[in-house]
């Protein structure tokens, strides 16, 4: 048997730790390198473990297969990113620097771009199953805002050479996903034990 309230107190809570990583890592400069990745981390283990046990109470695997897929694709894109930029660090062997550095940077935003979105549709899928199964309005809000913020600042990595046009898109996109974490903050909250 699921025990409901464990799993809104886990995905509440989960929300609250990431929205904690955003702020640090807005105010705090150089301890946000310790303590955003740390409280990121103990957000999406909460968020993963509350989407495993809601799934199990609605019977709808699709909740905890779609945000754990999108959380590994976010993870392996950071990792390639990661890569990418050591090996761009590194240097090039052959290549004259300038040419090497831009094949490597469009190779960047490009991949970034493709995770950014894939990883968006299942974070996307997980939100909406959620919302279908539980009837909860925020947590539909809270997939809106997301939506928005992944549109937002894939336009906004795509347009980057332009900054007038991609400074905004991040702004609206940062918006978006504190948002997007505000509302689900507030749906997990709010999901009543009655829906299932």
């Amino acid at each position: 048997m699921v025990d409901f309230d464990v799993a809104k107190g886990l995905g509440f809570w989960g929300c609250i730790a990431i929205l904690l990583g955003i702020v640090v890592s807005v105010f705090l400069g150089p301890l946000a390198i310790l303590l955003t990745p740390l409280l990121n981390l103990t957000g999406y283990t909460l968020l993963i473990l509350s989407f495993y046990l809601l799934s199990k109470y609605y019977g709808r695997g699709g909740i905890f297969w779609s945000s754990l897929i999108s959380l590994v694709l976010g993870f392996v894109g950071l990792m390639t990113i990661f890569l990418l930029v050591i090996a761009g660090a590194l240097g090039s062997r052959g290549e004259p620097g300038g040419v090497w550095f831009a094949r490597l940077t469009l190779t960047l935003m490009l991949g970034l771009v493709v995770v950014l979105v894939i990883s968006g549709v299942f974070w996307y899928r997980a939100l909406s199953e959620l919302h279908e199964a539980s009837g909860e309005p925020m947590v539909e809000r809270a997939a809106f805002a997301y939506g928005l913020s992944v549109i937002t600042l894939s336009l906004a990595l795509i347009t980057m050479p332009v900054a007038i046009i991609a400074l905004p898109l991040t702004l609206i996109s940062s918006i978006s996903m504190v948002l997007n974490w505000i509302f689900l903050a507030q749906g997990f909250k709010n999901l009543g034990e009655t829906e299932a």
